[in-house]
């Protein structure tokens, strides 16, 4: 009886660990608390370690997020319910950190270290005379501190102490690994994402517990959506998250029952896609080839190809699912619309032209430079900033990846990418994980069009220039590199329809934006066509072009005459040669 007190009774105010970390088995008895029954044979593994005669500690390694906290909470509820062995009975689980025990410490020298030692002697001086296991979270960082592991050493060499660790592998790795005279007192227990099954049961548990009505569809469709759209987090806690963030908005919306849309809402919150866009492949993917051909001008055999190939990854019908949604090599003169087709697929495809993560490739001709692209090795216990690419896959899940002009880039450095144009994820230089099953792949070139005129010769037809060009590509990349695309593409040369498509679609985006009607004279059309397109340089001076013919003339009609009552504008050359604009009237 004795001992059943001890494990649900407050701590006493005096005992060092009532500031030092968080009773579990207290406030389990006092809150109630669901195990998850699912995960029992985990359960069985921790209270097996915990019962041997030597080596009572136990180390989980799992990924954040996966339940190695919950597991713990769980056999702190099977000890208050008395379901485990006598010999783990009466006893109570304490979970502290390092961070803990830090700021329960009192001290006025340097960030208090020497209180901080004397705090941790009190703790684990009352652990070992009492019933205690202790549970530390993110214990790498207790270890990483060379005065707490000369002082935790010696208890657990003796056996006076019990302790459950929880690490992540790659902290493990980084900075427990090595310690051998350490890591040989503990068991170690990987803790894996749990199977869907039980994802499902555990947030239908956590649903009923809160008063969450959510049929079991929309549970798998949360699971489907965190999944798709979340996936540098880990099962079970960013459904968790999803069903946390659901029940405040039924709260905030003063509603009783959790609908598509609310969980459409939720994920759209958490990752910036549109709401508009989550789980409306078909609609979105029907419309794309039409959008992007609106965009791009006299592109419609390899935008053809690009969609097709992007229907099928899109709706989950390819043999490898962790490859990318598309890997594709566009090859063509300067000007002719790779870099605007990679935006406008990012609009059109994941909703936002921000979703575009654009490299210029230029920058990295040696391998020393991807440092600046995949980070730096860190030494054991320094901190580091998150790298530039792997920020901008996790702030951007889905996502079109540009890396333009990749035959500038050293050649050694395409080799860095074949993993994750084959497995779909890669690792940066600090052993984060990057994940591309989400992302569309471009990457660009004018292999074959070097020195060669943007404009289209008029002796050389479309399958000429092509064949050509693919000749180009085989002889300057790998085959092995050329083998990983799902497509490796041409883009046409400007023709002078083209050229006009070109000058209309731009016209016709200045009259949106001034929400004016616009009429250019042949004269003033022709000029465009000359001082907006260039041998060499194909499109890019057009944007310039057209501010600079037709924007000067509408702002100093506009400083002239009533713009707002104005509908209509004729651009001409007046008779001493200058362009002006002049109101229509009706």
């Amino acid at each position: 009886m004795e001992d059943e007190n001890f494990t649900i009774s407050e701590l006493p105010d005096k005992s060092p660990l009532k500031d030092a970390g968080e009773d579990l088995t207290f406030e389990v008895y006092k809150k109630g608390f669901h195990e998850i029954y699912q995960r029992r044979e985990l359960l069985d593994s921790i209270i097996e370690i915990l019962c041997s005669r030597t080596k009572r500690n136990a180390l989980l390694i799992g990924e954040p997020g996966v339940g190695k906290t919950y597991l713990v909470k769980s056999l702190a509820k099977l000890i208050v319910d008395g379901n485990v062995p006598d010999i783990l009975k009466g006893f109570k689980i304490i979970k502290t950190s390092f961070n803990d025990i830090l700021s329960s410490a009192k001290g006025g020298d340097d960030w208090g270290w020497k209180a901080y030692i004397s705090k941790l002697k009190d703790v684990l001086r009352e652990c070992s005379e009492k019933k205690v296991i202790l549970f530390m979270d993110e214990i790498h960082t207790m270890f990483g501190f060379p005065q707490s592991s000369n002082f935790i050493k010696p208890y657990l060499s003796e056996g006076k102490l019990i302790i459950i660790g929880a690490t992540t592998p790659s902290e493990y790795m980084r900075y427990l690994e090595r310690e051998t005279a350490l890591i040989r007192r503990f068991q170690i227990l990987e803790i894996p994402e749990p199977p869907k099954a039980d994802v499902e049961a555990i947030i239908r548990n956590k649903a009923k517990e809160d008063g969450i009505n959510i049929s079991d569809d929309l549970i798998n469709l949360v699971l489907k959506y965190s999944e798709e759209y979340i996936p540098y987090r880990f099962q079970p806690d960013k459904s968790l998250d999803i069903l946390e963030q659901l029940e405040t908005n039924l709260l905030k919306k003063k509603k009783n029952v959790v609908e598509r849309i609310d969980i459409e809402e939720v994920i759209s919150k958490m990752t910036g896609v549109p709401s508009n866009l989550i789980g409306k492949e078909k609609e979105k993917m029907i419309g794309l080839e039409v959008s992007l051909n609106n965009d791009i001008i006299g592109q419609e055999d390899s935008i053809k190809k690009i969609c097709r190939r992007l229907l099928i990854t899109r709706n989950k019908i390819q043999i490898n699912r962790n490859r990318p949604l598309g890997v594709f090599l566009i090859s063509g003169p300067s000007g002719v619309g790779k870099t605007e087709f990679a935006k406008s697929l990012a609009k059109h495809f994941t909703g936002s032209e921000k979703n575009l993560i654009n490299i210029d490739m230029t920058t990295y001709k040696s391998v020393i430079s991807l440092e600046t692209l995949l980070g730096t090795y860190t030494p054991s216990g320094q901190e580091a900033d998150v790298p530039y690419l792997t920020k901008q896959l996790k702030t951007h899940p889905l996502s079109v990846l540009l890396l333009d002009e990749i035959d500038k880039a050293n050649p050694e450095v395409l080799t860095i990418f074949m993993q994750a144009l084959d497995e779909g994820k890669m690792s940066d230089y600090q052993g984060n994980e990057i994940y591309f099953n989400n992302v569309v792949v471009l990457m660009t070139c004018n292999i074959g069009f070097t020195g060669e005129k943007v404009i289209g010769i008029a002796e050389e037809t479309k399958e000429m220039i092509k064949e050509r060009a693919m000749r180009a590509l085989r002889n300057y990349f790998p085959k092995e590199f050329l083998g990983r695309f799902d497509e490796v593409l041409v883009f046409n040369p400007l023709s002078e329809e083209m050229i006009d498509r070109f000058i209309n679609q731009k016209i016709n985006k200045l009259m949106e934006n001034i929400g004016k009607r616009i009429e250019v004279s042949e004269q003033v059309f022709d000029l465009i066509r000359k001082t907006g397109f260039d041998k060499e340089y194909g499109a890019r001076r057009l944007n310039k072009a057209i501010d600079d013919i037709l924007g000067f003339a509408l702002v100093e009609l506009k400083l002239k005459e009533d713009w707002d009552n104005i509908e209509s504008v004729k651009i001409d050359f007046d008779e001493k040669g200058k362009i002006i604009a002049q109101a229509v009237l009706n």
